[in-house]
């Protein structure tokens, strides 16, 4: 399975700037995505709905989003490129033409 770990990345976005860290969770040969926020993001809450492997390096998924707008849920795609020790994906949030990358991402554990 590709990038199965925790991963912290590092975010410059308009919303959020800092480290984030990416769960890539082997869920009984499904894969599984946990985000964890810092801060003021930490009540954000990420569903994952499909993760699907492209090629040997990379994930792509999509994840309903809570808790950014009161009462609405927010679908988000990813993308996570994997190589050795390093991380790097993309978010974008194709509805409000939003996204973000998570930069120089490194494996901790």
């Amino acid at each position: 399975m590709i990038g199965i770990g925790t991963w912290k990345g590092n975010v410059q976005a308009r919303l959020f700037s800092g480290d984030v860290e990416v769960v890539v969770i082997d869920n009984n040969g499904e894969y599984d995505f946990d985000f964890k926020l810092p801060g003021k993001l930490s009540m954000v809450k990420i569903n994952v709905l499909e993760v699907n492997e492209v090629g040997t390096d990379t994930l792509e998924g999509k994840g309903a989003i809570r808790g950014i707008i009161p009462g609405k849920e927010i679908i988000a795609e990813v993308s996570c490129t994997f190589s050795g020790d390093t991380m790097n994906a993309t978010v974008s949030i194709p509805k409000y033409g939003m996204g973000f990358k998570i930069k120089d991402g490194v494996r901790i554990a």
